[in-house]
């Protein structure tokens, strides 16, 4: 399962910085993504949206970045945000629509280059 989220993590359609450091990071968001209850089970039970979508390409719709609670109430959507420092580097953050933001502590992210949606979380049985 972990070598599968490493796998897309990594499959970045730009420049990178070294392998060995992009491998390394990648295993750290797939440690978090696993610990915090994403499952895989193949290519067809992972999310739809496992490519990196350039910013380039476009950015998040509303209907992307937001969503709304049981009570109506709206929220923001966690992505995965790739960015340019001396390295590409990712974040699990946030977008509004103008600005890209860490999730904790809360952060401006700049250069961003990539996002994708979060992918699903495993959802309880029906009637629990």
């Amino acid at each position: 399962m972990k070598k599968k989220l490493v796998e897309l993590l990594m499959d970045m359609p730009f420049g990178r910085g070294t392998y060995e450091a992009e491998e390394r990071h990648s295993e750290n968001v797939a440690d978090y993504l696993l610990e915090n209850g994403v499952t895989v089970q193949g290519d067809k039970d992972i999310n739809v949206h496992t490519k990196w979508i350039s910013v380039k390409d476009r950015l998040p719709s509303e209907e992307e970045y937001t969503a709304k609670a049981k009570d109506g109430e709206e929220y923001y959507v966690r992505l995965l945000i790739a960015y340019k420092t001396d390295i590409i580097e990712y974040e699990i953050g946030y977008y509004d629509g103008y600005k890209w933001m860490t999730e904790m502590p809360i952060r401006i992210i700049k250069d961003v280059v990539a996002w994708m949606p979060f992918p699903n979380m495993p959802q309880p049985p029906k009637g629990e």
